[in-house]
């Protein structure tokens, strides 16, 4: 979720250079599974250790052992695991939304129709509505299951039950599941392809104007590249 919603600012607020490749996904890819690992991997060398959880069903690391080295690697985990991702989805979503609110200017300066001024709304709203949705669910999904953990480690470990537990892993362990499932439902383009695709009969034509970048693209001269190497866009100043 936190290098979706990099790609999302980068191709939103750079929108006439950015360009998602094969390469840079598998790059992206590739990074995503290093980090992993740094993270997962320390218990298997003596920091930590992997235990069974809950209710006997899965395995996770052990925030229940009082030791300085566990509660060590737990605040390493929560920090990297879950602070840090949250904090990165935030920013790129306020800064997408600060980004097209201060370009709003843009909407008068270039000669939009009333048609494009309302797509553009609209897509202000989806934009503001899909941040929303994506830090909700990322708290609702790893949110509890860092306070559990926290608490096993830090806190009460009365309050902290197989049973209490059972639920926070199933929110975590479930995220890789609807959070695709989510995206695709809030992505037009997506949907409209699934249903050309599921129902061949019907087509439903695509907005040449479905995006906020989109319209800005088609509407804005490229940009110039100064004598320093700079990158300017006209229509933006």
């Amino acid at each position: 979720m936190t290098s979706i919603s990099i790609d999302r600012y980068y191709a939103i607020t750079r929108w006439a250079t950015w360009h998602l490749s094969y390469a840079r996904v598998f790059r992206w890819i590739a990074a995503l599974w290093v980090i992993a690992f740094t993270l997962i991997i320390p218990p298997l060398f003596g920091w930590s250790r992997y235990v069974i959880e809950g209710i006997q069903t899965s395995c996770s690391f052990d925030w229940l052992t009082q030791e300085p080295v566990e509660k060590a690697y737990v605040l390493y985990l929560t920090v990297l695991g879950f602070f840090l991702p949250l904090i990165v989805i935030f920013v790129c979503y306020v800064r997408i939304i600060r980004y097209v609110v201060r370009h709003r200017q843009v909407m008068n300066t270039a000669g939009f129709s009333l048609e494009q001024r309302q797509v553009i709304q609209d897509n202000d709203v989806k934009a503001a509505t899909t941040c929303a949705i994506i830090v909700v669910l990322f708290v609702l999904a790893w949110g509890p299951y860092t306070v559990v953990a926290l608490i096993g480690i830090w806190g009460d470990q009365s309050l902290v039950t197989p049973y209490s537990n059972a639920l926070p892993v199933l929110f975590c362990k479930t995220s890789a599941v609807y959070n695709p499932v989510v995206y695709a439902l809030m992505n037009e383009r997506l949907l409209q392809k699934r249903v050309s695709f599921t129902v061949p009969l019907v087509a439903i034509p695509e907005s040449p104007h479905s995006g906020y970048a989109d319209v800005m693209r088609e509407r804005s001269p490229p940009p110039v590249e100064d004598e320093d190497g700079d990158v300017h866009f006209p229509l933006l100043h």
